[in-house]
């Protein structure tokens, strides 16, 4: 399955799941489909871990809001691994 597929499967769920009308306005994707999607979905999440331990979108957002700053000012660019190592 693709990643656009996992995605549309996902937010079109949570649109049902979340829709306040009796009955739904929207309707309910296949529970199957819904079933595969989380499971290519966490597979999916997984690969970003590093090693044993699980990076956060936050961390990455940090680190890519620094570096971003740094080149602006003309400072050398870190990698995210020295990084991690020094904000540990």
């Amino acid at each position: 399955m693709k990643l656009d597929r996992i995605i549309e499967i996902l937010e079109k769920h949570q649109e049902w799941r979340r829709d306040k009308n009796v009955p739904p306005k929207t309707e309910m994707q296949n529970p199957i489909e819904i079933g595969t999607a989380i499971d290519y979905a966490l597979s999916e999440l997984k690969k970003i871990r590093l090693g044993d331990v699980s990076t956060s979108f936050e961390q990455i957002d940090k680190y890519a809001k620094l570096q971003h700053f740094k080149g602006s000012r003309g400072f050398e660019f870190e990698s995210y691994n020295e990084w991690s190592k020094n904000c540990a």
